[in-house]
């Protein structure tokens, strides 16, 4: 792989061996390439949150917010990103890890890498056909193409989700296992931390 470059060879190996590509992502790339990946990925989540939301109430303002993000998702993106990395390298201190705040952040970039190749398939039927993007069976027929772009979603999704535990654990050389614990642990505290503000949310309503 060269310096500092995304390359095809990455693209397809993180889907197959995960802590080799975080090994060599380490060694190969840097802060920016790492916020390059987490950029484009931010475009790409923020179509696949808006895809098949017709159900969504906020789906009148969905070509609104749809520019939005992708004007502002890029930038903001990896600011958010950094914070959630330095989150995770201070639990994963608790288990001894040994990755730097750099390291961390390069490492919880490389699942970013799975949502990538949808990007232009997404964003191009946004653009095409917003109608039929956030509601697939908007002409009334049944949508292959649309059932097969779902698949993709929940699989790169899930997906994701074990390649952080793979490049956790690779970055501070721990077991797979406390990697699971060290990228748990913040999302239950964020859960936590939502239902705290919102039981008191609805507590002042009432």
């Amino acid at each position: 792989m060269k310096d500092n470059k995304l390359d095809i060879d990455i693209m397809k190996s993180v889907w197959f061996h995960p802590t080799l590509t975080t090994r060599q992502f380490l060694d190969k790339n840097s802060w920016w390439t790492a916020a390059f990946i987490v950029a484009l990925s931010s475009l790409s989540q923020m179509f696949m949150t808006y895809f098949n939301s017709a159900d969504d109430p906020n789906v009148k303002s969905i070509y609104e917010l749809g520019w939005f993000s992708f004007l502002i998702g890029p930038l903001l993106a990896p600011i958010a990103f950094w914070l959630s990395s330095f989150t995770i390298w201070l639990i994963s201190r608790l288990f001894r890890g040994k990755a730097t705040i750099r390291q961390t952040y390069l490492a919880m970039a490389v699942p970013a890498l799975l949502s990538i190749p949808l990007l232009p398939i997404l964003a191009g039927w946004f653009v095409a056909s917003p109608e039929s993007f956030v509601d697939p069976y908007h002409y009334g027929n049944f949508d292959l193409f649309a059932s097969i772009v779902a698949l993709l979603l929940i699989t790169i999704n899930m997906w994701s989700f074990f390649t952080s535990i793979a490049a956790i654990a690779e970055a501070n050389k721990i077991g797979k296992w406390a990697a699971f614990f060290v990228l748990i642990i913040p999302i239950s505290l964020l859960i936590v931390v939502i239902l705290v503000i919102l039981s008191l949310f609805f507590v002042a309503v009432i």
